[in-house]
């Protein structure tokens, strides 16, 4: 081991591009080897490396670019302060995140946006990830095929934390953070594919809570993360604050500041095996591979086997360089036994042949002592307490960056500073490019000023028919001082161009959906440039809906309660119902009045529930199921409208009337009200108050007969509410009060509410009646609305089962998929068709049952407020009555409750559930699950 001491002079009090300090001999000593001896400085300049140092001061919004003399030779400006890397890629551009201002995760290092930028400035692509749910942060790494990995916050909440084993105590922000990498592949000028992705979250183990299943010994498992190893009870639980990337070993390094760690893991995994346990070439999945620096994190050992101290920016050492598949880490120092003082440490990992790592069960992940160090000579006078960083440079010396300090020096391996320079504010790194370096290539700087790189242009967007041969064309890429000698494709989108050559190329159409093609050309100096080009397919036909669904007709937005603007992607509440546009309602009334068309569904309809024929719409209109059943003979006898087949609608052709710019009645007056079906066309009104009805008895049978009972012994119906806008079964007979209700019939496409679902194998499912794709799994936990619209979101980004367009279904889109032929209590099964999965629970009543599930439709009241949010309940729809929980309004109702994770505006069940003020006490479920829904 090899351990330099420095002394230098820091020059402060200067100003941005004037402060160069280059040190000659007298002006500082340093010791290596331990000998104890000053040496004189020689000559700085034989010395130093020589290169353009790149850095971003964090409270700026410009990235700087200055020669070794300390002087500007080139900048860029962003939108966007740092958040926090920077870096100069080989084509030329600016690699810059920038920190979008996410008031959700307030924390050191929060970014949000990636973004490159040409060497004038012009952005040439930029992806956002950030949401209230998740966010990019700190650093970001550029990979070998044009994919970026990223680090990022996902939310977890105070009950996710504590369901998985966490410490209550050590939850004092009520939520943690765990860190994820993602991998994006650019797909446009503003969008990205999430290709692959791994979480920390997956590679848990516990030993606070033996009723967990990741409940274990965590010094037995050193490739998991403890939960409960904890600097405080921060949110900010890892904080890894630093990305590298091996592409020899196909493994990524993670600097862990909160652990006072490094971990690395493996990227040859797919994303299904990157969290899990096997896979990859590893054969180890997303578990760490090796970590080392701290190993009482893993029980592996004491404060006296610590070395790293809250690290910042460790890195492999390029091939070719001194100490090459080195690690070195910058260790920023604080809580050191000895006090804080700051130091660069090389070590050399215990790597094996096939890329594993050397580990003796019980102790800890070598290596013992470090390959080379350096602190300053008295260590405690250098000292930065957070970002920093360091590079190894090609002549072996080490730059190191004291990023509070913006205080950037360049030592040797003796530890002698052989050129400084001080900056203001504070700067995350820097980074030294040689001379020679491709990223200057055709600018200013280039070594090599006589050859231009070529340009590529793949030309598209290309769009065609399943089945059809496509011609791509390169014709438009140029070279301005020579020529192209070579075209090479990658139509498999695979980051080899290895699929065809040639100025034009053949692209077959197989598949239907939306690819990314890219070109490559090479000029006769052997310079290359790449373009990519989208290429869409159709497949050609037009599509005929049996059961298309009718728009929900909301067009207002809104957040926890009250109307909101139009939210933009990634804010808060983005993705709800009025974001999208569907089928919208379009009807046509009969020349005679007594029938309304569909003209969406080809449904028809008696225009009005005025059955007695006197002008009124009252409890005399009114039958019990058994005489709605029966009364279609009637209507039919007569020709009723010109037409001899009415029938008693089935839930879903009822649910296709429903309009949610209804509001839900506050009180008797319904001068200001608006029903939940267009008036315009159908003859409607409210509960008769003179017969002892309330405002809200305004509910219209449906024929779905509830295959299960409701009060635990009373049969019923699924009936329609277009006072108060939901869905209930109503007793239709048998003990008890038999309700009565409204009707309205229908006539026309007895296809309708049918469903045709194809398992694609993928994960997803298609209805080809509807038009639409699911996912079959549902998310698998219930959350708060605004975190179930987040999670769409965060889906999206990661292009979740090949898609980036999946929404949070509105109330129509969900009712579709309910199996009204199926119950929890009847068939052993939630009420919907066995090709998706869904998640098992146990309801209020102790019993084994299935989950509600969130739309993005806003429950609107009459005050105008929209607190509350429509989800449907696939399982019973539990109510508190006598005491008793019990199925009060049948699985397949719709109703809705608060958006807020709050429960305070509910009653509490001494069981420890949540119900309201209804005369069936309806359970409380503000914490629903979600399944995603796409346009085919």
């Amino acid at each position: 081991m090899v351990t330099v001491k420095m002394h230098r002079v820091k020059i402060t009090g200067l100003c941005l591009f004037c402060s160069l300090s280059m040190l000659v001999a007298g002006c500082g000593g340093g010791s290596s080897g331990g000998d104890g001896q000053d040496s004189a400085l020689v000559d700085e300049q034989s010395l130093s490396s020589e290169g353009y140092n790149l850095y971003a001061p964090l409270d700026s919004t410009t990235t700087y670019l200055i020669d070794n003399e300390g002087s500007p030779v080139h900048a860029w400006v962003s939108d966007y302060r740092p958040g926090n890397a920077v870096y100069l890629l080989e084509n030329g551009e600016l690699l810059h995140t920038g920190n979008l201002g996410n008031g959700r995760f307030d924390a050191g290092g929060a970014g949000g946006v990636v973004e490159t930028l040409d060497w004038d400035g012009g952005v040439t692509w930029e992806y956002r990830y950030s949401s209230s749910s998740y966010l990019q942060h700190h650093d970001v790494e550029m990979l070998p095929n044009g994919n970026l990995l990223m680090i990022a916050w996902q939310s977890k909440s105070e009950a996710e934390a504590i369901a998985a084993g966490r410490d209550p105590s050590l939850l004092t922000e009520g939520e943690l953070w765990p860190d994820s990498v993602i991998e994006v592949r650019p797909t446009g000028a503003d969008s990205g594919e999430i290709v692959w992705q791994w979480h920390s979250w997956d590679h848990l183990v516990q030993e606070y809570d033996p009723g967990k299943s990741n409940y274990g010994a965590v010094a037995e498992h050193p490739e998991l993360i403890d939960l409960n190893h904890a600097m405080n009870g921060s949110a900010d639980w890892h904080q890894i604050n630093a990305i590298d990337y091996n592409a020899e070993l196909d493994q990524i390094l993670l600097t862990v500041h909160n652990f006072s760690e490094v971990w690395i893991i493996d990227h040859s995994t797919t994303t299904a095996e990157a969290a899990g346990h096997t896979g990859g070439n590893s054969g180890r999945g997303g578990d760490l591979l090796y970590r080392w620096g701290n190993p009482r994190a893993y029980g592996a050992g004491s404060s006296d086997d610590q070395r790293l101290f809250l690290p910042h920016d460790a890195e492999w050492i390029e091939a070719g360089y001194p100490g090459a598949g080195n690690l070195l880490i910058f260790n920023n120092g604080g809580g050191r036994p000895e006090g804080n003082y700051s130091s660069v440490e090389e070590i050399t990992p215990p790597l094996e042949g096939d890329g594993s790592y050397t580990y003796l069960a019980g102790a800890a992940f070598g290596p013992d002592e470090t390959v080379w160090s350096y602190s300053a000579e008295t260590p405690t006078d250098f000292y930065a307490m957070n970002i920093s960083g360091q590079q190894r440079l090609a002549n072996g010396n080490t730059l190191i960056c004291d990023g509070p300090g913006a205080y950037f020096f360049e030592v040797t391996s003796l530890g002698e500073t052989v050129w400084d320079y001080q900056s203001s504010g504070a700067v995350f790194r820097v980074e030294r490019y040689s001379a020679d370096y491709r990223g200057f290539d055709g600018t200013p700087l280039d070594d090599e000023t006589s050859n231009q790189t070529p340009e590529a242009d793949a030309g598209g967007p290309y769009s065609g028919s399943l089945g059809t041969l496509l011609t791509l064309d390169g014709s438009a890429s140029q070279d301005s001082d020579g020529w192209i000698t070579n075209y090479a494709w990658d139509l498999d989108n695979d980051g080899l161009y290895d699929d065809a050559s040639g100025i034009t190329a053949d692209y077959s159409a197989a598949a239907v959906g939306s690819f990314t093609i890219a070109l490559q050309v090479t000029d006769d100096s052997g310079n290359s440039d790449t373009d990519r080009a989208t290429v869409t397919v159709s497949d050609g036909a037009a599509k005929v809906l049996t059961y298309p669904i009718v728009d929900t007709g909301q067009q207002q937005f809104f957040g926890n309660s009250s109307r909101i603007t139009t939210p933009g992607e990634g804010d808060m509440f983005y993705g709800q119902d009025a974001q999208f546009d569907g089928n919208q309602p379009s009807y046509s009334l009969s020349d005679d009045g007594l029938t309304v068309h569909d003209n969406v569904t080809g449904l028809t309809w008696t225009q009005t529930a005025d059955l007695d024929r006197d002008g009124d719409i009252d409890a005399d209109d009114k039958l019990t199921f058994a005489e709605a059943q029966s009364y279609p003979e009637s209507l039919n006898a007569e020709n009723y409208g010109g037409y001899s087949d009415w029938r008693l609608p089935t839930m879903k052709e009822l649910y296709s009337l429903m309009n949610f710019n209804g509001t839900d009645p506050m009180s008797d007056d319904t001068s200001q009200l608006i029903p939940f079906i267009d008036t315009d066309y159908f003859g409607f009104d409210y509960g008769d108050l003179a017969a002892g009805e309330r405002v809200i008895d305004a509910q219209f049978w449906s024929g779905n007969v509830y295959v299960d009972y409701v009060f635990n012994n009373q049969q019923a119906a699924f009936g329609l509410n277009l006072a108060d806008g939901r869905i209930k079964g109503y007793p239709s007979s048998g003990g008890g009060m038999v309700k009565t209700n409204y009707v309205y019939l229908v006539r026309g496409n007895t296809d309708y509410g049918s469903n045709d679902f194809t398992e694609n194998g993928d994960g997803t499912v298609s209805d080809a009646a509807t038009g639409l794709m699911w996912s079959r799994d549902d998310s698998g936990s219930g959350m708060a609305w605004a975190d179930a619209l987040a999670w769409v979101e965060q889906k999206n980004a990661e292009n979740h089962l090949g898609h980036s367009d999946w929404r949070l279904p509105n109330a129509k889109e969900m009712q579709s998929i309910l199996d009204y032929t199926r119950a929890p209590g009847a068939t052993d099964s939630a009420a919907i068709d066995p090709v998706f999965n869904i998640t098992p629970i146990v309801n209020e009543g102790g019993e084994s049952d299935y989950p509600w599930f969130w739309t993005g439709t806003t429950h609107i009241r009459s005050d105008g407020s929209g607190s509350s949010a429509v989800y449907l309940c696939f399982g019973r729809a539990m109510g508190y009555m006598n005491s008793t929980w019990m199925d009060v309004h049948g699985a397949g109702a719709q109703r809705s409750d608060g958006k807020e994770a709050d429960f305070s505006r509910y009653s509490y069940a001494s069981d420890g559930y949540y119900f309201d003020m209804s005369p069936q006490g309806d359970a409380a479920r503000i914490y629903n699950y979600v399944r995603l829904v796409r346009d085919l």
